[in-house]
């Protein structure tokens, strides 16, 4: 994973500097059937800052529920924040940690401690909308995840005219494919509110012609077909010939 932006590195840090005031327990409790000796000392092996995704994985799955008190949580929230933009194997269970925030009722933090996630999210939405797709759908799933409506995001990033947003994004609705032809839910961490945004999103603001003609401008590297099975199933075989056929021409003449 890339190097975190400046915006996302101080919102990781302002994330420490207010939840400093959790200090660690010494002994923090757990179920004895679901928490291991080896899961405490991992949690405990080194200083909050150091600790990898591995010492914290089991934690993660089992904060609040399990293991700890919400307290526990907020000491070590600063950590995995940072794990989650900064080191992949953390960052696949984003989802899981958004669902740890609202079981903990984020927002009835403090205000100060609202304002914390709430920076560290927007932060990583926006370094992470010019990674790749899948990168882009893990932030867009977590927000929503966390109680957020995705729409000014999805907004904010179809309004991008840079060629990187345009790449990113037409690779992001490819993978919505049997969402956009067949009305399909995506993943089942959207949720029901967070599903209907995305859908009222391609339904109402991605209008298939916009995004052919996307593609045609800043075309992909792959799922070209893709493409045009959405093109096919939404506007018809004949609408769908003529795009590819001035896609070919424009971009795979020379493969």
């Amino acid at each position: 994973m890339k190097l975190p932006s400046s915006a996302l590195q101080t919102a990781i840090e302002n994330a420490y500097d207010t939840f400093a005031r959790y200090p660690r327990s010494a002994d923090i409790s757990g179920c004895p059937c679901c928490v291991l000796e080896e899961d405490h000392k991992a949690l405990n092996s080194a200083p909050l800052g150091e600790l990898t995704s591995s010492d914290l994985e089991r934690f993660v799955h089992k904060a609040m529920t399990t293991w700890g008190g919400d307290d526990d949580f907020k000491h070590f929230l600063p950590r995995i924040l940072e794990l989650i933009a900064t080191d992949m194997p953390l960052a696949h269970y984003s989802e899981v940690i958004a669902g740890k925030l609202v079981y903990a009722e984020w927002h009835r933090w403090p205000e100060p401690e609202q304002n914390a996630v709430a920076v560290f999210l927007n932060a990583w939405w926006q370094w992470g909308r010019w990674e790749d797709a899948a990168q882009v759908e893990t932030c867009l799933v977590t927000l929503a995840c966390a109680g957020w409506n995705v729409s000014r995001q999805l907004s904010e990033w179809w309004n991008d005219d840079s060629p990187a947003s345009r790449q990113c994004i037409i690779a992001f609705l490819v993978r919505q494919v049997d969402v956009l032809t067949q009305g399909e839910s995506p993943s089942a961490f959207w949720g029901e509110e967070g599903t209907q945004v995305l859908k009222t999103w391609l339904d109402d603001v991605v209008q298939v012609p916009a995004l052919l003609s996307l593609a045609l401008e800043h075309p992909i590297d792959t799922d070209v077909y893709d493409l045009y099975t959405i093109a096919s199933l939404r506007l018809g075989s004949s609408a769908a010939d003529t795009w590819f056929e001035e896609y070919h021409d424009r971009h795979l003449t020379a493969v």
